[in-house]
């Protein structure tokens, strides 16, 4: 599967898709502010595995 490594500017920060370890470091040290991420979905709880 091919990297996908896409940055958007916007007027307040910086959209970053891609490997985040690879990502990070590349930007500068205490840059960063905020990181949202997508959780892990396919997770399951005890009742929905039972």
């Amino acid at each position: 599967m091919k990297k996908m490594n896409i940055n958007q500017r916007y007027r307040h920060g910086t959209l970053f898709c891609g490997d985040c370890i690879t990502i990070m470091k590349t930007l500068p040290a205490e840059s960063i502010r905020i990181i949202v991420t997508s959780p892990p979905y396919n997770l399951k709880t005890r009742l929905e595995m039972a």
